[in-house]
């Protein structure tokens, strides 16, 4: 029996691709997806490795297109935390500044161990969220975070954060909560699998037309003490930033309509902590929202951490 090859057959009109790209190695439809993902199964795997990865010219830009599909909410299913952790590790590391006097990063395998206690409740969270990032949390002052979001500025005319006169109470009391004092070295390292995307969904549950009060409360009863607090949104709107498309998160008056609930700071004078980007002025714009009022804009952010010892 004649074993049939199947090939591509570009459509009436459009020219093969050989012929725009000479250097083009023919490969079966089958060899394609495995190309761009460097994973090759079944039999004929060895002759597929074989074709050298340089004929394959838009490799790196279909495995990250691919990766990025499979990784969303829809097709990945449940989350490998360690397979998770170790991808993510590194681009986690690079967001910190790391002096001497700061206690050193922890090891991915000590970040993964640290995660080996996850109940089903934080599991089905980390699983519900859209885009799960790893973040690596330096336990040190709100000034170092600070610095480290204002570090670097990559869209045009972008200026430092705005820190409003209450943001600035909740960030001092914030660094009560974490043993630090004002330009304190890093004394140590949380870690975090928190909700990323750019403009977060409505939870399920979740009532936008009410309170903000009694959203907070739905939250609480819900998904208990996982929401994201203001050093994680700073580390969050830092790895937008570094991206090489860099993307703020929350553009409130653009293109996401959005703002993030910060609860996992406490309500402090009848106000929670929000956190957005405002492109107008280009910047990130740390403040407060009264609890009494609407806010149907506003968001919650799922996030799960750990200490890491």
């Amino acid at each position: 029996m004649t074993e049939v090859v199947k090939t591509h057959t570009p459509p009436e009109g459009v020219e093969e691709r050989r012929k725009v790209d000479p250097q083009r190695t023919v490969l079966p439809l089958e060899a394609h997806g495995a190309r761009a993902l460097n994973r090759f199964v079944g039999p004929d795997a060895s002759d597929f490795d074989a074709t050298a990865a340089k004929d394959f010219t838009e490799g790196d830009d279909m495995r990250n297109v691919m990766e990025g599909f499979f990784e969303q909410r829809e097709f990945r299913g449940p989350i490998n935390i360690g397979r998770f952790v170790g991808k993510y590790f590194e681009a986690a590391k690079a967001l910190n500044t790391v002096k001497e006097g700061d206690k050193p990063f922890p090891s991915v395998e000590d970040a993964i161990k640290h995660f080996a206690d996850l109940s089903p409740e934080e599991l089905a969270d980390i699983n519900q969220m859209q885009k799960p990032v790893f973040q690596l949390l330096p336990i040190t002052s709100s000034e170092r975070n600070l610095e480290d979001l204002n570090g670097n500025k990559p869209i045009d005319r972008q200026i430092d954060a705005n820190v409003s006169p209450w943001t600035e109470g909740a960030l001092e009391r914030a660094d009560v909560r974490d043993g630090v004092g004002e330009g304190e070295a890093i004394v140590g390292w949380n870690i975090a699998i928190t909700e990323g995307v750019n403009a977060p969904d409505v939870l399920e549950g979740d009532d936008v037309s009410e309170k903000i009060e009694d959203r907070l409360a739905w939250f609480k009863t819900t998904h208990g003490d996982r929401g994201c607090d203001l050093k994680r949104y700073m580390k969050l709107q830092q790895a937008g930033f570094a991206k090489e498309d860099p993307r703020p998160l929350d553009d409130l008056f653009g293109q996401d309509d959005t703002w993030t609930m910060l609860n996992g700071d406490p309500v402090h004078d009848n106000c929670v902590a929000g956190g957005n980007w405002y492109d107008g002025v280009r910047q990130v714009d740390l403040g407060e929202r009264d609890v009494g009022g609407q806010g149907v804009r506003g968001r919650f952010r799922l996030s799960v951490m750990r200490r890491c010892a």
